[in-house]
């Protein structure tokens, strides 16, 4: 797998009256033993054994990594004059107590993850005031209950002032509402906003309000996202990306990162992923075969349509990427050409196979053993 890293970070360089509004001072400051916090394993079973609901322990996570993490403003300037340096390890935030905003927001996801609570890092720009920030950041989206929440972890640690961190905890960046955080925290990515009407780049920038009528379910394409090998996923953010609009540096920083990663797959690198998508096709079609042969005692309808579903997903993803294979000689043409020519020969089948279980479906169920006569 390529990597490539994407620096990520914000200049957090506001006037103390930001914080004026801010909430009262809670969550308060947990107070974890030194000997829990060595590791992210060590600190998320404490959170664990302390904590019961989810979000107490997002608080705990919160409140700990704000009030006990600094800003590291030395780390910012290298970054400023080396926009591929590597980003901070989680190990070292926590044997440091000093990130960047990257650095804040992947601790609070790693802690989020191993108490059980799903939690991604977005990255992409803000304002404050009604000014776009000149440099990129990240913050978390994390799950609660089925309804997806913003923290920024980094903000709510404190601020810079002339190049010196002022350490201030707030919470006004503690699970916000999408709807909310949209005002001053814009996703690259705008499946990122968790919104059913996501606005775009111009609307986030000029600050009006979104005309987008087009109901966008975030869940069912997060869902199916998730499911995509990362070639597919960068391909897909790009498109959104493209779709958004480009409106500034950032976010042409950002489109270009992905066009450059996405030029960099070789015809090995689509090709293996593309035969490791064929070999997940294989196997459901194998089992699908199985339950065919017993008559689909064991399997439910809806059951028996999901298989369906998820072998046709793959078979589409499978042709996708061998599709977008870059070939440079005689044999890799070839090769291609024949895995083209496999994988729509299973396709048929699969064409098929839908046909004999949309009948099977609508046939009576005492009718149906006849089917399987018939074949």
């Amino acid at each position: 797998m390529i990597k490539i890293f994407f620096s990520i970070l914000v200049i957090i360089n506001f006037p103390q009256t930001i914080y004026s509004q801010q909430k009262n001072h809670y969550p308060d400051s947990v107070i974890i033993p030194e000997a829990s916090c060595v590791s992210v394993d060590n600190l998320s079973f404490y959170i664990k054994q302390n904590f019961a609901t989810d979000t107490a322990k997002i608080k705990a996570i919160y409140s700990w990594i704000t009030n006990n993490i600094t800003y590291d403003v030395a780390s910012m300037e290298d970054i400023k004059s080396n926009a591929l340096i590597k980003p901070q390890l989680v190990a070292d935030v926590l044997t440091m107590r000093k990130a960047v905003c990257q650095g804040y927001s992947e601790l609070f996801t790693a802690l989020c993850k191993n108490v059980g609570i799903n939690a991604l890092v977005v990255s992409g720009y803000v304002k404050n005031d009604g000014r776009i920030l000149p440099m990129a950041h990240a913050w978390v989206a994390a799950e609660l209950d089925g309804e997806w929440f913003f923290f920024d972890p980094t903000w709510g640690a404190g601020y810079v002032n002339s190049n010196y961190f002022v350490k201030r905890f707030n919470n006004a960046f503690y699970k916000i509402h999408p709807k909310n955080f949209i005002a001053d925290h814009m996703p690259f990515d705008p499946l990122y906003q968790f919104l059913p009407y996501p606005i775009n780049n111009k609307d986030f920038i000029t600050g009006t309000p979104s005309n987008n009528k087009v109901l966008f379910n975030y869940q069912d394409t997060l869902n199916k996202y998730n499911q995509l090998s990362s070639f597919e996923q960068m391909n897909a953010e790009l498109k959104r990306i493209l779709d958004a609009g480009i409106e500034n540096d950032l976010i042409q920083k950002r489109k270009q990162y992905l066009v450059n990663v996405l030029q960099l797959y070789t015809f090995k690198n689509a090709f293996d992923e593309s035969n490791k998508t064929f070999v997940k096709a294989i196997k459901l079609l194998n089992e699908y075969i199985e339950q065919k042969n017993n008559q689909f005692s064991a399997l439910g309808d809806n059951e028996l349509i999901q298989s369906l579903d998820s072998m046709n997903f793959y078979i589409k993803l499978s042709r996708s990427l061998m599709s977008q294979a870059v070939i440079q000689n005689d044999q890799q043409q070839s090769t291609k050409t024949n895995s083209l020519t496999n994988i729509d020969q299973y396709w048929k089948q699969l064409m098929q196979e839908e046909q004999f279980v949309k009948k099977y479906i609508a046939t009576d169920m005492a009718s149906r053993r006849e089917l399987f006569r018939r074949m």
